[in-house]
């Protein structure tokens, strides 16, 4: 089933539209004002560089990036760190590269890698728990590494325990993961050799530990941000491998880099650090593999020039 560029644009919008839906329902309406403020933020900015560029705005990829931003969000945190945060990733993240398609690291992972850095506190300390009612300082990342997680599996799942705005309903991230697959608005390769190479990396290395549970193995996927991440911003087309062994390299290298940080620093989740580490090694890993389609790259160019003239 093939499915056009704009058709997958709005399918993905979609996807994202029901994660923002779902994590207003669990965290309360202090998400929906985020959701506003970045939308809002994301929409000024583009319209000033529309005005400067003299090109009307796209508005599948106007919503995309504050709608992902926000979902990597603490579910608390302040309303002056969304606005900062959206305003940075759509204008150092995208504008500056060129706008839609053009740029090489996704402009929301940008802007969270901004307030990670700059503001600490709020992005460490806002985590809230949907079912107690209470702000604390531990996500499921962290309670994990700590040893201290006391979620259940159901309560990963269903979205009954701290995490970020999006992570924390994960059958939902499933479910809709699944169904972007389906509809090849992502490239099965990216996520499946991700999340699968990351619970290889974690087996092989509990069994170094004279440790065998498989449940070992399995909770890291459940925890933090990893399901989000592989679904909605690994695959993200114009910062991914372009071609179908290095996609599989791509998913690998997510793995082993959440793998390394998760476990050798001091980022108990690390994903936006993996996330820029990989689109910085796209490029390379499109080397190995771009003669072997530059021939066909060559015939394809051409056949667009002559159907545009």
């Amino acid at each position: 089933m093939k499915v056009n560029e704009n058709k997958k644009l709005l399918i993905y919008l979609l996807a994202l539209v029901i994660l923002a839906i779902f994590s207003i329902a669990i965290f309360t309406w202090h998400v929906l004002y985020m959701y506003l403020v970045a939308i809002a933020s994301a929409f000024v900015v583009e319209f000033v560089f529309a005005k400067i560029r003299k090109k009307p705005i796209n508005l599948i990829h106007w919503f995309q990036t504050p709608l992902l931003f926000v979902l990597f969000l603490p579910s608390q945190a302040p309303l002056w760190l969304v606005l900062y945060g959206t305003v940075f990733a759509v204008f150092f993240g995208k504008a500056v590269f060129g706008g839609d398609d053009k740029y090489v690291f996704n402009p929301a992972i940008v802007g969270m890698l901004f307030v990670t850095v700059s503001f600490p506190n709020q992005m460490n300390n806002e985590w809230y728990h949907p079912v107690i009612g209470l702000v604390g300082s531990n996500n499921t990342a962290t309670a994990y590494s700590m040893g201290i997680l006391d979620a259940s599996i159901p309560d990963l799942l269903l979205g009954t325990s701290a995490g970020t705005t999006g992570e924390v309903f994960r059958l939902l991230i499933l479910i809709l993961g699944l169904g972007l697959m389906l509809f090849k608005v992502i490239d099965w390769k990216i996520p499946v050799s991700f999340l699968v190479s990351y619970f290889l990396f974690n087996l092989f290395g509990n069994m170094s530990n004279n440790n065998f549970e498989l449940m070992d193995a399995l909770m890291p996927l459940l925890v933090g941000t990893v399901m989000l991440s592989a679904f909605f911003a690994a695959p993200d087309e114009p910062t991914a491998a372009k071609y179908p062994i290095g996609r599989i390299i791509y998913g690998i290298g997510f793995g082993f880099f959440t793998f390394l940080i998760r476990n050798f620093s001091d980022f108990t989740d690390g994903l936006v650090f993996v996330i820029i580490i990989m689109n910085t090694l796209a490029p390379l890993i499109d080397h190995i593999e771009v003669k072997k389609y530059e021939p066909k790259l060559a015939v394809e160019t051409e056949e667009v020039g002559v159907l545009n003239e």
